[in-house]
């Protein structure tokens, strides 16, 4: 009985926008934080490349931050990465991807001279090494 209540408090949830703000935030740190352990810098580093404190690089990293766009971009080119937006149709109701799985959809690795040469990488694949650029194309 209390998984039943749980599932309906959860798709409950899903309804209300602030719940997608919520998950927003967590799959760009989630994906944050792969290119962080991939770049071999410390959170010190981080903090220090981007004028901010390691309090809030830590923040980040929790997913309690409120990420502008610009602030999403400085992170994301702080570790080597780039950020790409893009609007996607809605999931099927009983479909939920893992957070793993949406953070492999905010990956990209830019392979080329257009824009027409971005693919969607699993970061786990990515060669160890402080540029994204040695990546298979």
């Amino acid at each position: 009985m209390a998984i039943k209540s749980f599932k309906k408090l959860v798709l409950q949830a899903k309804l209300r926008d602030s719940y997608w703000v919520e998950k927003a935030k967590l799959d760009f740190s989630i994906a944050l934080n792969q290119f962080f352990e991939r770049s071999g810098k410390t959170q010190k580093e981080l903090a220090s490349k981007l004028n901010t404190s390691p309090a809030y690089i830590t923040k980040v990293f929790r997913g309690d931050a409120n990420f502008t766009i610009e602030t999403m971009v400085k992170l994301a080119r702080a570790v080597d990465g780039q950020l790409h937006i893009d609007i996607a149709p809605q999931k099927l109701k009983n479909y939920q991807p893992t957070p793993l799985e949406s953070a492999n959809r905010a990956i990209l690795i830019y392979c080329g001279n257009s824009t027409d040469s971005f693919r969607p990488v699993n970061p786990t694949n990515l060669p160890k090494t402080n540029s994204v650029n040695t990546a298979t194309c």
